[in-house]
């Protein structure tokens, strides 16, 4: 009987709906050679090194035993500084006023254009910043730079930050302007400042550009000080005035191992709190930004508590 050719037997399967699959047997190879041919070839150790080190990270490992926290502000993030991970968070991305945080990008700007033992003068805008409250500074006197912006950060003070709009206008250089560049080169692409202070409810960002500008302080260990003061005293410069004020942040003797935080609070933003700790016992660094809150401070420490017990990291 003729046997039919391959092709023709493919051809009528293949038709009826049947594949066919079938192996050309090859030359026995040793173990050696089989070791080889799947042995990645490494050309460049350098090049592999970066490689290795950028691989993502399985750390912390979750615990989902312990349910995720019940927040009530607008916007939530808790991030792991060391893996760059989101641990949790609610509305990562919307677009809020984000109150006296704002004082942080202030902050960073002036620290990079005003010596500290650079003296400034209280200049009369201070009379009208808040009406709700009395001028942090007599009009006229002189302070260091370095004690003014102690009080903008620990005080949280608003004449602070006028004041120091009012010293660099005066030099040609506009405090505002240069925030909102300083935040264009650290990505915060949602990000809006409209005022020095934060005042202003128009000016807004995201809990996840927070987490750019925080992680920017790692750069200002000045500032980082300054927010971890539980408070500031100092004497103008002709000795007649003695300033004290104390923190705003009630998380300082409260949460452990605080590096740096920051509060807001106004009518339209309600409560907003930034903080930054690292743990002796978990060994990274973690940040905590809420938003629109009606509980800053205890919603602040909630997120940390959890985002400590339900995750590990060795």
């Amino acid at each position: 009987m003729k046997t039919p050719k391959l092709a023709t037997v493919i051809s009528a399967l293949v038709i009826s709906g049947v594949f066919v699959f079938y192996f050309v047997p090859r030359e026995k190879v040793s173990i050696e050679e089989f070791t080889q041919s799947i042995t990645p070839q490494v050309h460049n150790t350098q090049a592999s090194f970066i490689s290795a080190v950028n691989q993502p990270s399985y750390l912390p490992i979750r615990d989902w035993s312990i349910l995720e926290p019940a927040v009530s502000s607008k916007a939530v993030v808790v991030y792991d500084v060391d893996n760059n991970k989101v641990l949790f968070q609610k509305n990562l991305k919307t677009k809020l006023p984000i109150a006296s945080i704002t004082k942080l990008a202030t902050a960073i700007v002036v620290v990079d254009l005003v010596n500290p033992a650079e003296l400034v003068t209280i200049p009369i805008a201070v009379t009208t910043t808040d009406d709700d409250s009395a001028p942090d500074f007599f009009v006229d006197d002189e302070i260091r730079a370095g004690d003014l912006l102690g009080v903008m950060l620990v005080k949280s003070s608003n004449d602070a930050a006028v004041t120091f709009e009012d010293h660099l206008a005066q030099q040609g250089i506009d405090l505002l302007t240069e925030m909102n560049k300083r935040a264009d080169r650290l990505g915060m692409t949602s990000t809006n400042f409209k005022d020095v202070s934060g005042l202003d409810d128009s000016g807004y960002s995201t809990v996840e550009d927070l987490i750019l500008l925080m992680k920017a302080l790692d750069g200002y260990p000045q500032i980082e000080a300054d927010l971890r003061r539980g408070s500031i005293s100092f004497t103008s410069l002709d000795g007649r005035n003695q300033y004290n004020f104390s923190t705003t942040n009630q998380l300082l003797n409260v949460v452990s191992d605080v590096q740096s935080g920051k509060t807001g609070f106004t009518e339209g933003a309600q409560g907003a709190m930034i903080l930054k700790v690292r743990p002796a016992d978990s060994e990274v660094t973690l940040i905590s930004v809420v938003l629109g809150s009606p509980d800053r401070f205890g919603e602040t420490q909630s997120l940390i508590s959890w985002a400590q017990r339900a995750h590990r990291w060795k």
